[in-house]
């Protein structure tokens, strides 16, 4: 996972403070860039260049001890305002902001330089007079030198003619001021747990197949499994191209995914496709059953033995081949999970020349009680989801957009379902801590449109 925290502010506003709090309650990787300029100034009270000491910092000189003294607080302010000395210190901080696993970083320049890209943007900031009494209450001295003190920094700071401290303009802004540490720290709690992505600790390190993954439905899965942490087998057929730059964005975020190409239509695909997510996860702990499509809409008084084959073979010959061949590994593994994406034409019977496919789908949804009563002795767990209307290239190609009205129309969510909205469901039930007890069971996810 890679999640970035970026948080700008005054000095003595409270930035570290919460930024040592979010990382710790996120299990976060934390850095106050302000040492860095901190340490480039010890370096230059100790008589160095400021540019070349930039360049050749190293993480020893983020532990000296005297890099809270006031005189190195003055010089770092100082430091800062060289553009060349900024220049230096970026590439590091953009690389450890970026690094899997998640950072906070707290300083200047963070949300609006640094890391423009960061998930969360904060602006921690107070009066210059608590800030002032912040700093005399940590530090000691006259409360009037400090405020002076504070408000000359302030001045520097926000009057640099390159990067001016200012808030980034989509940062949440925290004044402090009025705030208690422990106020300002669940605020903040808070806005990082809007948009981080939920940890589900049994799926990290899982080896996992995702069938008909390159878009849609599939495609979501593969990037959240990917976000947990598990290694993806990301199997395609036909869409090599939406594959590929489907694995770049899982890569460049930095996670592990294989890509898998096969006609699991076929059972020697299904087979092949399975064989080849062992070879290249070193074996494994879970399979989704998601490739499928309508083929064509064709009344069943115009379907020919062509459509049936076509339309049962994607769609329920796969689902038998690729478990099949898949059983013999999750058993090895000690047991795992099996979800299949049925739909809920499964339950109503479809419609506008759907009905093939839903019958298909209505075969899915009894395999996986068939296969859960079979498999849970060898601490297999099967499962299913059966998205609704659902807004992804499926209706683009097979539906109108006058059926997709009406669809809609239906729905008491008053909207088409997105990928996203379906990917949940896949989570809980692929994690034994969230759903272990649960098997054999068809999560309807729908809007509401269906209340079986």
């Amino acid at each position: 996972m890679i999640f970035t925290v970026a948080i700008d502010g005054p000095a003595a506003a409270g930035k570290g403070t919460i930024g040592r709090a979010l990382a710790a309650r996120f299990g976060l990787r934390h850095l106050d860039t302000g040492l860095l300029y901190r340490a480039v100034a010890a370096r230059v009270l100790d008589g160095q260049d400021a540019v070349a000491a930039a360049r050749s910092l190293a993480p020893d000189d983020l532990a000296r001890p005297d890099l809270r003294r006031p005189d190195v607080a003055e010089q770092a302010s100082r430091a800062a305002a060289i553009p060349q000395v900024r220049a230096a210190l970026l590439d590091f901080q953009r690389a450890f902001a970026r690094a899997p696993g998640g950072a906070v970083l707290d300083g200047r320049d963070i949300g609006t330089v640094i890391c423009p890209e960061a998930e969360v943007k904060l602006y921690i900031t107070a009066s210059a007079q608590v800030r002032a009494h912040r700093r005399w209450l940590e530090d000691g001295g006259d409360l009037a030198e400090v405020l002076a003190a504070v408000q000359a920094r302030d001045a520097r700071d926000m009057g640099r003619p390159d990067a001016p401290l200012r808030p980034a303009p989509d940062a949440l802004v925290l004044d402090t001021s009025t705030m208690t540490i422990d106020q300002a720290v669940a605020l903040a709690t808070a806005a990082v747990a809007e948009r981080i992505p939920m940890r589900i600790p049994d799926l990290a390190g899982k080896s996992i197949l995702i069938t008909g993954a390159s878009t849609g439905i599939g495609a979501a899965l593969a990037q959240a499994f990917a976000a947990q942490g598990a290694r993806v087998g990301l199997h395609y057929y036909a869409s090599a191209e939406a594959a590929q730059a489907l694995a770049d964005r899982i890569r460049a975020t930095g996670g592990s995914v294989a890509l898998i190409r096969a006609d699991v239509a076929t059972s020697a695909g299904a087979r092949d496709a399975v064989a080849q997510a062992q070879a290249a996860l070193g074996g494994l702990d879970g399979l989704i059953n998601n490739a499928g499509g309508m083929v064509r809409r064709i009344p069943y008084a115009q379907a020919t033995d062509h459509d049936y084959d076509e339309i049962m073979d994607l769609n329920a010959r796969s689902v038998i081949a690729a478990s099949g061949a898949a059983i013999p590994a999750l058993k090895a593994a000690g047991g795992g999970f099996i979800i299949n994406t049925t739909s809920i034409a499964a339950r109503n019977g479809a419609g506008g020349g759907a009905g093939l496919y839903g019958s298909a789908k209505a075969f899915v949804s009894n395999v996986t009680r068939g296969m859960a009563k079979e498999l849970i002795p060898f601490g297999i767990r099967v499962n299913a989801v059966s998205p609704g209307v659902i807004a992804t290239p499926f209706h683009e190609r097979y539906s109108t957009a006058a059926q997709m009205e009406a669809m809609v129309a239906t729905i008491p969510a008053g909207r088409a379902g997105t990928a996203q909205d379906c990917v949940g469901a896949y989570l809980f039930l692929a994690s034994a801590a969230l759903s272990g007890y649960i098997i054999g069971q068809v999560i309807e996810v729908n809007g509401g449109q269906l209340m079986p």
